[in-house]
């Protein structure tokens, strides 16, 4: 059962995505009309198209961020890059507010402090350390009411306001 569920859209991640979308678009258009160049050298052309196909699924996938709590795991991220991790796992979570501790970069990526972060570039950070796992930072944009949450699920031992507190 879902206790509580946040989806955000990534706004510069949708302007990327649509941007790198019509430069994919023209320089398909360029390669068919001028079918000279396609000749010379089609591979190199079929996995340059492959390529930017790739780019802008990437880029797809990160336009949509959900958090979601259940009863027994904790899964966030950008469809269909989402690690979900048990609640009894968890050994630490911490809020960061702002996220000004943080470079934040909307997307997916690795982090100076240690671990991969799922960020959105808006509301606050959430850093999650589970046992046996990487480090984990992801955006939230209601944190009282997960810091709540996850208060009840995991105890209040293991949730801090605060990234200083270790």
């Amino acid at each position: 059962m879902v206790l509580y569920e946040e989806k955000n859209y990534v706004e510069l991640s949708l302007a990327l995505f649509i941007i790198i979308l019509l430069v994919s678009v023209f320089f398909n258009i360029e390669i068919f009309t001028n079918i000279s160049l396609f000749l010379y050298n089609p591979v190199l052309w079929i996995f340059i198209d492959f390529l930017m196909i790739f780019i802008v699924l990437l880029f797809l996938a990160q336009t949509r961020f959900i958090l979601r709590i259940d009863e027994d795991k904790l899964s966030f991220g950008f469809p269909p890059f989402m690690p979900k991790i048990p609640l009894k796992e968890i050994e630490k979570i911490s809020f960061i507010g702002d996220g000004i501790k943080l470079p934040v970069r909307a997307g997916i990526s690795w982090s100076f402090y240690g671990g991969i972060s799922y960020l959105t570039g808006q509301g606050d950070v959430v850093k999650v350390k589970s046992q046996g796992r990487d480090v984990y930072f992801f955006s939230v944009k209601n944190p009282q009411e997960v810091e709540r949450i996850l208060s009840r699920l995991i105890g209040k031992n293991k949730v801090y306001s605060d990234s200083s507190q270790k």
